[in-house]
């Protein structure tokens, strides 16, 4: 681990970052809106990544529709379950987890771009370090670029795509 990254964030256990893998459209409705995403405006797989501070996948939720919520993928991958009492977990400003990481007392170390205060306040080159460390989005591009994805993702079979009852 970048000992920069290890000086500012000592106790970060992971950093999380949901990614979204385009799939074809379902032929049923009801598929079709689990499995749209808003974001990408496409239907979509969804999978939380977890990475540790030393660049490791560590990681991988099980496949959602695009329609969860990152909140939802954290709560049913059970990934904080994982993680232990003092423990910092990092995660873009867009992860709003801390309802579920307080009662175990896990910090919630939301990026810098979050609304309010930043959770860092330093050195250009030290957030530069923490950066390249954390590079929660660039994760998934090494997910693509590696060719883990090149299964074809439409022939899943369709009891894979969760029930509605299954992503509240």
């Amino acid at each position: 681990m970048p000992s920069d990254f290890q000086d500012m964030f000592p106790r970060t256990r992971v950093v999380i970052d949901c990614t979204e893998l385009f799939t074809e459209t379902p032929k049923s409705l009801v598929e079709q809106s689990m499995m749209y995403s808003h974001y990408k405006t496409h239907m979509t797989w969804k999978t939380l990544i977890g990475v540790t501070p030393n660049s490791v996948v560590s990681f991988v939720s099980d496949l959602w529709g695009g329609s969860i919520s990152d909140k939802q993928i954290v709560r049913k991958s059970e990934i904080l379950r994982l993680c232990e009492k003092g423990d910092a977990i990092m995660a873009d400003k867009g992860v709003l987890i801390s309802d579920l990481t307080t009662p175990s007392q896990i910090e919630l170390r939301n990026s810098s771009r979050s609304v309010g205060r930043p959770f860092i306040k330093t050195q250009p080159e030290v957030m530069e370090a923490m950066k390249e460390s954390l590079s929660s989005g660039k994760k998934p591009k090494t997910v693509y670029n590696k060719h883990i994805t090149d299964e074809d993702l439409a022939a899943k079979p369709r009891s894979l795509i969760p029930s509605r009852q299954e992503t509240r």
